[in-house]
């Protein structure tokens, strides 16, 4: 698995944190953190709530935890002030690019034997 995952958004190249345990803790409480507590109860109501919403709160956790330089240049200097086509924007980036570099991660996480 790669240390790090690239991403552009509007013209600008960026580059995660390494991948390191305690960021990979960290985004994980980050998300419960962001969900208000609910994060499992929204990915079992799947079909209620949209998946785009579990992926703003997944966004979230991963701009806040491995991109800190993403959220220094955005303004204001936090992804709940974007306005909702901008966060989307920022989102679709995230499923595109970064959500395949988490699900190998979760793969990673979940394998029987350490390698």
């Amino acid at each position: 698995m790669q240390e790090k995952v690239s991403f552009s958004i509007k013209g600008k190249l960026y580059e995660s944190l390494p991948l390191t345990a305690g960021r990979t803790i960290d985004f994980f409480k980050s998300k419960a953190y962001f969900a208000g507590g609910m994060y499992s109860n929204m990915y079992s109501d799947y079909t209620s709530t949209p998946e785009k919403v579990l992926d703003m709160v997944d966004c979230k956790a991963f701009m806040n935890v491995f991109c800190p330089k993403f959220i220094e240049d955005i303004k204001p200097n936090n992804l709940d002030d974007l306005g909702v086509s901008d966060y989307m924007e920022v989102v679709d980036v995230y499923r595109q690019t970064i959500k395949p570099y988490i699900n190998d991660l979760k793969e990673l996480l979940s394998s029987k034997e350490s390698k």
